[in-house]
C-alpha cells in the first residue's frame, strides 16, 4: 500500500517538501486481527450467557411461593430497635461459573499485558523477537495490546465497584430460609418506610 504527499508550496511546510509516494505498512496484520476478534467474541459470548442467566433468575424470582425477603427485628446495644430485612439466596453452579469467568478474563488479560509488555522490548531484556515478527512489527504488536489493556481495565473497575452486588446477582433467590445457602440482610431506614416524616424546617 502507498500513500502520496503533494509538494509543499512553502519551505518547511511539510515533512516531505518535494512530495512523493511512500510505502505504508499495515497497522494490524491477520494475527493481530485474530487476537482482537477472539477477545471481543469471548466477552460478547460471556455477556450473552450472563443475560440468559439473569433471565432465568428473574423467572425463578417471579415463581417464588412467598414474598421474597423476611422482616427481622434487631435491638442494638442502645436498645434502639432497627428494622432489618433478610433475603435468602441459593448457590448456583452456573452462576458461580459465570461470575468466576469474569475474574478469569481479568486475570488472563493481565498476564497477557505483562508478558507482551516484556516481549515488546525485544531483543532487549532477554525478550525473544518472534512475537514482534509474528505481529508484523511494533505497531501491529501494540494495537491489540492497547485494546485488551482497555477492556481488562474496564472489567477490573466493574469487578472492584460491583463485586458484592454481583455475588448475589449470580445466586438464585429462595422464599424459605431453610433452602438458602447465603443470607443478605438490609436495614430498612425510617426515611424510606415512614410516610409521616415531616420537614425539619
Amino acid at each position: 500500500k502507498l500513500f502520496c504527499v503533494a509538494r509543499s508550496p512553502e519551505p518547511g511546510g511539510s515533512r516531505w517538501p518535494q512530495g512523493g509516494c511512500f510505502a505504508m505498512p499495515e497497522l494490524v496484520n491477520e494475527l493481530g486481527i485474530c487476537v482482537i476478534g477472539v477477545t471481543v467474541c469471548l466477552i460478547v459470548a460471556l455477556i450473552l450467557f450472563n443475560a440468559l442467566f439473569q433471565y432465568t433468575r428473574a423467572e425463578v424470582m417471579a415463581g417464588l411461593e412467598d414474598e421474597f425477603g423476611k422482616h427481622l427485628t434487631f435491638h442494638s446495644p442502645d436498645d434502639t430497635p432497627r428494622l432489618l430485612k433478610q433475603f435468602g439466596f441459593a448457590y448456583s453452579v452456573w452462576g458461580s461459573i459465570l461470575l468466576n469467568s469474569w475474574v478469569g478474563i481479568f486475570v488472563v488479560g493481565y498476564i497477557y499485558m505483562i508478558l507482551f509488555c516484556w516481549l515488546s522490548y525485544a531483543p532487549q531484556f532477554g525478550a525473544p523477537t518472534f512475537a514482534l515478527q509474528a505481529f508484523g512489527g511494533w505497531n501491529g504488536f501494540m494495537a491489540p495490546w492497547l485494546i485488551i489493556f482497555t477492556m481488562v481495565h474496564i472489567i477490573g473497575m466493574a469487578l472492584i465497584v460491583c463485586w458484592e452486588a454481583m455475588r448475589t446477582r449470580f445466586m438464585l433467590p429462595v422464599s424459605h430460609m431453610a433452602d438458602a445457602t447465603h443470607v443478605m440482610i438490609e436495614e430498612e431506614a425510617s426515611f424510606m418506610t415512614d410516610g409521616n416524616i415531616l420537614d425539619p424546617e
